[in-house]
Parts: structure tokens; sequence; C-alpha cells
């Protein structure tokens, strides 16, 4: 009796209220089985009649087939000292609704546990990716990645990059020599996708920040609340010949070594020795430092923060506290060094093309409208940009820049030694965009 009373609380314990009952359920029914056919297996073996008499009086218990026995049947079996339940089975099927209740139970526990683990067991999680592959590819995007693609519409699309970027690494054993992908390069590209989609994700938020506060200190120097029209920049983009001069040089030194992401892309040594259309590197001299999809995202951030930047330079004028970003129907209470701005009530810090999350949610948050108005401005660019009077244009800006700069010579190293001892305007600092590259990249 005293094992039968731990049993009990073992099972109600460990298996919860249904499975004890069910295990109940079945012991009772055991129960009865064994006494109706006590006196039915009094029959001794003639080989050995005490312990065939003794395993006699032992009734066996089956499930049928069509059931998975749950833990607590397991239980029975222990307890009666046999694995054999066959005689209990003949007492089940001459009951259907005992046989129905139990397979309903017992399917019951499977759906329930489906997927589940035991209970203080952790499901296990994908192995993570290796730290140095991770750094890697961040770096690779930034370098070599970012100047053709800054926006992913779709899966296909993300794949397509994925592919791009390992290929960018110069990774061993992700392409074979006819520059197919290999079995490696396969798993690789389905493993990664979803630290390519983040980190271009990173990578857009932080060039986004970082061409923030050159917009607002454009509006600052011109002494306004609003940044320069739609118009005024289509021109740029177009390179019509009637643009402003004066912005289309302020694109050229301020915003665009934003826009390009990462500092080594157009700094003084590339962007005061070539036109912004053409400029290469020797090592690609059909890839301009500045591409067109460049060009296009910073026009594109301008046109989707029209009416956001303003707002927060005027915020930040009156309020130095950090500017939280909520929706909803209630806005939080302001707290120490923290103000809370409802999109959804104020919609003029909202992004035209963006959401709030946008740097959460799978490509980015940028909607359809968004992509659409980015392919239509790369597109305008590149036809701009192949005008026959796009060389005389640009060429004007260069001149003006160096000139303004005393910039001699065909590099900063040649131009600092021609000026020295001169005096000369100061060269205008690049602000750091941090967490763009990494400390030990060596630039190209």
């Amino acid at each position: 009796m005293l094992l039968h009373a731990c049993l009990h609380a073992y099972i109600y314990i460990y298996f919860g209220t249904e499975q004890f009952f069910l295990f109940l359920s079945v012991f009772l029914l055991y129960r009865a089985a064994r006494k109706s056919k006590k006196k039915k297996n009094q029959v001794e073996s003639p080989h050995n009649p005490s312990k065939s008499s003794k395993r006699s009086t032992t009734s066996r218990l089956v499930v049928p087939t069509s059931i998975v026995a749950p833990p607590s049947l397991c239980a029975v079996s222990h307890l009666v000292g046999t694995q054999d339940m066959s005689d209990l089975a003949t007492v089940m099927e001459q009951k259907d609704a005992a046989i129905k209740n139990l397979q309903a139970a017992v399917a019951l526990e499977k759906m329930k546990n489906a997927g589940k683990t035991r209970k203080g067991r952790r499901k296990r999680k994908s192995t993570p990716l290796d730290e140095e592959f991770v750094n890697l590819v961040s770096s690779t995007i930034k370098r070599k990645c970012w100047t053709k693609v800054k926006l992913i519409s779709s899966p296909t699309q993300l794949k397509k990059v994925t592919e791009y970027v390992l290929r960018q690494t110069g990774m061993e054993g992700m392409f074979a020599a006819d520059n197919t992908i290999t079995a490696d390069g396969v798993k690789t590209l389905n493993d990664s996708q979803d630290l390519v989609a983040q980190k271009f994700n990173e990578l857009r938020s932080s060039v986004q920040n970082a061409m923030k506060e050159v917009g607002i200190q454009w509006m600052k120097d011109h002494n306004c609340n609003k940044l320069p029209s739609e118009a005024e920049i289509m021109r740029i983009i177009n390179r019509d010949p009637t643009m402003n001069l004066d912005l289309f040089e302020w694109w050229w030194d301020k915003f665009i070594p934003k826009a390009a992401g990462d500092k080594s892309i157009w700094p003084p040594d590339n962007r005061y020795f070539g036109n912004i259309s053409t400029h290469a590197p020797q090592s690609s001299p059909t890839t301009p430092y500045v591409t067109a999809s460049t060009e296009a995202w910073a026009a594109l951030v301008l046109d989707n923060c029209h009416r956001r930047w303003p707002a927060i330079m005027e915020l930040k004028e009156k309020n130095s506290a950090k500017i939280i970003y909520v929706t909803g129907d209630e806005t939080p209470e302001p707290k120490t060094g923290i103000q809370y701005v409802n999109l959804e009530k104020d919609a003029k810090f909202a992004g035209k093309y963006t959401r709030i999350d946008s740097g959460q949610v799978a490509y980015g948050g940028w909607s359809t409208a968004g992509y659409r108005k980015f392919a239509q401005l790369k597109a305008a660019n590149e036809a701009g940009r192949a005008k026959e009077t796009t060389l005389a244009l640009e060429t004007d800006i260069l001149t003006r820049l160096r000139e303004k700069y005393k910039i001699q010579g065909t590099s900063m190293e040649e131009s600092r030694a021609l000026n020295k001892g001169k005096k000369s305007t100061p060269m205008p600092e690049v602000e750091e965009i941090d967490d763009l590259f990494d400390d030990d990249i060596v630039p190209v």
C-alpha cells in the first residue's frame, strides 16, 4: 500500500492531473481484472509449479497497438513487475467506452506535448555564426557593397544580395573555379541571410543619423527651419545646369560623404581630385566612388525626412533631452533626460516612407512608395550623369572646391607639401560615424 501511495503521488506531481487520473483509471481496471482472473490463473506449470503459479496470478497489461502508452501506463507496468500487459487488453476490449476514453486521453496528451521540451530544459538554439565571419560580413557590406546596394525589398533580393556579399568577402570554399557556388557556399548563403539583412539595417540607420546631423547643420547655417526643397534636389539629381551651385557644392562636399556610408569612400583625398560622377579607384575604374545609388539614397533620405529633421531641430533647441518615439493612444510621462514623441499624435516626426520600427523589421521598414521613389531617383541620376553638359558642370564645382580649400597637385599629400608654410583655409574635418567599420580594417 505504501508503494502504491508513493507511486500515486509521484505521478500526480511529475505528470500532472490528467495523467494521474488516467493512471488511476487503468490501475482500477487492472485490479478488477486481477480479481476476476485470479481463480482461472491457478493452473501450475509442470516444470516449476510454484513459480508458474506465482506468475499466473499476475495479470498482464497490454495497450492496443493503436495506442501509444503514456508514462502513466509505464508506471503501472513497473508496479506489477512485468512489461507484458496483454490480460488487461481482454478486459478493455469488453469495455469499448473505456478504450475510447483512453485513446482520446492519449491523443490529447500527444497534442499538448507536441513541440515541447521536458520541464526545466530549454529548446536547443541554432549554432551562432562565427564572430570573425560576422565581422567580415559587416565590414564587407560597409566597404564594398553599400556603394551598390541600399535597399532590399523581398526574400529573393535578400538571397541575391547575400550571395553578392559572400563573393565580395573573398572567402575560400564558397565558390568554385568556374564561379559557381559550392555546397559549402549554399549552406553559408542560407545560414547568413538574416545576418546580412541585420547588418544592412544597422548601417542604414547609422548612415541616416549622420546625414541628419549634416542636414540640421545646413538649416542652422542658413537660419531656417526647412531643408532644401525637393525641386532643388531634383535639379542636382538631373544635373540641371540651372541648379543652385552653392547647394550642389554642399551636396558634394558635406552631404554625400555621409551618404557614402564609410568615410574611406568619399574623403578629401577623393572628393577634391575628381568629378563626383566619374572619379573611381584604379582597381575598379568603371565603378565610381559615388554611385548613382548613393546620390539616389541621399535624395530619398532628404525627401523622407523633409518634415522630421526640422521638427527634431526645433525640439532639440528647446530641450536637450533624449528623444524616444512611441505610438499608441497614450504618451508616457516625461522622465529626467528623456522626452517622448508620439508619432500618431504628431505626424511631422514620422518619415514619409518609413515606420518607427524601421531598424527592427526585416528590410528596414521602407514602404513600397519609398522603394519606387528610390528606383526613380537612381534612374534619373544615371541619366543626368550621362548628359553632355554634366562634365563641364561638375568640373566647375570641383574647381570651386579646390580653390576654396587651396588644393594643389593630384593628392592631399602633394597638396599639403605644396602648401607647407602658407596660410590656407583649414580643411574641413570629416565627422566619424560610430560603428560603420571595424577598427582593424585596412583601407584599400
